[in-house]
């Protein structure tokens, strides 16, 4: 019984911080896209805060899958597994799939997020944008051009809305 309460107590823990963490990332983000623009600056800062967000997300996310690892939980792969309980050792694009991966299997929804697309593609170049971003090294790692920024947003609002229906089929399926 005093491990059940640990366990519930855990994850309650880590569902609040989810809860509050979102909250204040998707204020962030609500305030950028507020005062859209063209402009560079505001492209590159876009990329920044939306993978942060995502990463964000991705972490509380795993502190949530520790807990349900510990209980009687569904059959998850070895690399699945591994990032929940090792995050360092993958890159941060391996980190969010597998991370939402593991997540809705082990919260056992559906429909899963799809990783043969796309959009996919463009989640992953923006991620690689947002390091290069973070640790140019050149001038050429801060441009955007037009059309790279349209596959950047594309694949960044993709992969927030993977995250995004996570917290919504959670609800349907579990309550509130």
């Amino acid at each position: 019984m005093k491990k059940r309460t640990r366990l519930q107590n855990r994850f309650e823990s880590a569902f609040v911080n989810y809860l509050k963490l979102t909250a204040m990332l998707q204020d962030n983000l609500a305030a950028m896209l507020a005062s859209e623009s063209i402009a560079l600056h505001w492209r590159r800062n876009f990329v920044r805060t939306s993978v942060a967000l995502l990463e964000g997300h991705a972490h509380c996310l795993r502190q949530m899958c520790v807990v349900a690892l510990e209980c009687s939980a569904p059959a998850i792969s070895a690399k699945e597994r591994k990032v929940i309980l090792d995050e360092g050792s993958f890159d941060a694009s391996s980190r969010l799939k597998l991370t939402l991966r593991a997540a809705y299997k082990l919260f056992a929804l559906q429909p899963t997020p799809s990783f043969d697309s796309a959009d996919w593609g463009a989640a992953q170049r923006a991620v690689r944008k947002r390091n290069r971003l973070m640790h140019p090294k050149t001038f050429r790692d801060l441009g955007m051009a037009d059309t790279t920024w349209r596959m950047h947003r594309r694949g960044i609002i993709w992969l927030m809305e993977q995250f995004f229906d996570f917290l919504s089929l959670s609800q349907a399926k579990y309550g509130n």
